[in-house]
């Protein structure tokens, strides 16, 4: 009896793509007829040099994945496939995968092509019926193409279609998912798969915390100098040290310093610098940090954990020490939640009633048509917001629920929205006297708003915001990833 071939299946990438995606890590190119001839010569070599292994395999699946392999044409994908076929043991049922954006999908002339090429079976990257969310997320079709994209593949005889739908992005709400769900089961898929989104290393993540740098560095820089003559010019050999001198002697009779104690702060800068993954990287570095708590303060784990928990309590028996050093833990935190919970309650309410969509279509768009009024709008009404909560989560969440869309729609990337956010929201919330931020100013220091006048960073940073709005420098525009015309198949 002959022993059956173990089966096989094949993946073939296809890296070209218009326009990269916000949430992807997969490796692609920007697409052009030398690159996409070059690339497919090279995958034929690749082809006959690992045929050989497959011989004693029966090839069931063949996919196409990328990128977007639809854009290589009918031309050399058939070339590909029938190399396939003729070098591998690829069965006569086996279901051959093409992974097409619906705005690739059109065609229905290429698309029989395909069908007659022995391509079987059409994966249909929509993500989402929601065309707001497409474009959050960097997609560069609507649902009314995929609606087209669906009944081309039909006309051209595909009797089995697949869709990939992501749920979890940013801003979508229940409702909106369940609605795709309900439009895309009404276009009868063979198959539906759901992925939840999820940020890599590498994505447009990380761009959004280094926008911020362009901002936030050169006006730390300006700060330090800043800060370096009023220390010369206001210094006097007269100034009373003792209090600094009793700070220093008892923290240091109480705990053990050590510069081996910023391990943990470079910890955090290297995974950073590194792009590691946000979770594990967060969990890895508190981690670290209590292993060195425990070990340095000779603490117990319990009572690390407890702090952790509860907040720390000092008890050096020096006031002005024990003030600074008494700070709440997690549950302290219990406020702040509540804070971002209502902002987001209300930041849903006002989308769901059409109060922002109003906000953006008849007003703003109507006032604003360019990126630096944009900005200065946004800028505005982040400090609105701010003064009147007096925290800056509120104004964060509403104002990037509010702008998104406009931000969008004049295709402005995303990350100068979020720097923005940072340059307004965060920096300016230690300027607020009734703001949470001011009263910990208050608690700590003890200094009532004196030091708000020598709050530096709080007024530079705003400056440079606006300094590049109005020059266009940083403000990054969406553009599509094609280098040149492409040619017609």
């Amino acid at each position: 009896m002959q022993k059956e071939k173990a089966p096989l299946g094949l993946y073939i990438h296809i890296p070209f793509c218009r326009q990269k995606c916000a949430y992807c890590d997969f490796y692609s190119l920007p697409r052009s007829e030398e690159k996409m001839d070059a690339y497919t010569a090279a995958l034929l070599r690749h082809i006959e040099e690992v045929a050989p292994r497959t011989a004693a395999h029966r090839v069931d699946t063949v996919y196409f994945g990328g990128g977007t392999p639809s854009y290589l044409g009918p031309d050399r994908l058939t070339k590909l496939l029938r190399t396939l076929r003729k070098r591998c043991p690829v069965a006569r049922d086996a279901e051959i995968t093409l992974e097409a954006n619906p705005d690739s999908a059109c065609d229905v002339k290429a698309l029989r092509a395909l069908r007659r090429a022995g391509f079987n079976r059409i994966s249909l990257g929509v993500q989402s019926a929601d065309d707001g969310l497409l474009r959050a997320i960097g997609r560069i079709h609507t649902f009314a193409q995929v609606q087209e994209a669906v009944a081309a593949v039909r006309k051209a005889g595909f009797k089995n279609l697949s869709m990939d739908l992501i749920y979890g992005l940013p801003g979508q709400t229940m409702q909106q998912w369940e609605d795709t769900l309900a439009a895309v089961i009404a276009l009868a898929p063979e198959h539906i798969s759901c992925y939840g989104l999820k940020l890599e290393p590498g994505t447009p993540l990380y761009d959004h915390i280094g926008s911020m740098m362009y901002t936030t560095v050169p006006a730390t820089v300006i700060c330090l100098v800043l800060y370096t003559v009023l220390g010369i010019r206001n210094a006097s050999a007269n100034a009373d040290l003792s209090n600094i001198e009793l700070i220093l002697d008892t923290l240091g009779a109480n705990f053990n310093i050590s510069v081996i104690a910023l391990v943990p702060a470079v910890l955090v800068l290297l995974t950073s610098a590194l792009k590691a993954p946000a979770v594990p990287a967060m969990l890895g570095c508190t981690a670290v940090s209590g292993v060195f708590a425990c070990l340095l303060q000779k603490i117990s784990l319990s009572a690390m954990l407890g702090a952790a928990m509860n907040g720390f309590s000092s008890d050096t028996g020096v006031a002005m020490v024990d003030k600074i050093l008494s700070r709440g833990g997690m549950t302290s935190m219990y406020s702040t939640v509540a804070i971002i919970i209502l902002s987001a309650t209300m930041g849903a309410v006002l989308e769901k009633s059409g109060v922002i969509d109003s906000l953006v279509n008849n007003v703003l768009l109507k006032a604003v048509h360019k990126p630096c009024g944009l900005i200065l709008s946004t800028m505005v009404y982040c400090y609105s917001l701010l003064l009147i909560s007096g925290h800056q989560v509120m104004p964060i969440i509403l104002g990037g629920r509010t702008f998104r869309p406009a931000y969008d729609r004049m295709g402005i990337q995303s990350k100068v929205l979020s720097r923005t956010l940072e340059d307004t929201c965060t920096i300016g919330a230690p300027m607020v006297p009734w703001g949470t931020s001011c009263a910990y100013m208050f608690s700590v220091l003890g200094i009532g708003i004196a030091y708000i006048p020598y709050a530096f960073l709080c007024y530079i940073v705003p400056l440079f915001a606006i300094l590049y709005a109005c020059t266009g420098w940083f403000v990054w525009h969406k553009e599509p990833m094609t280098e040149e015309p492409v040619k017609a198949e």
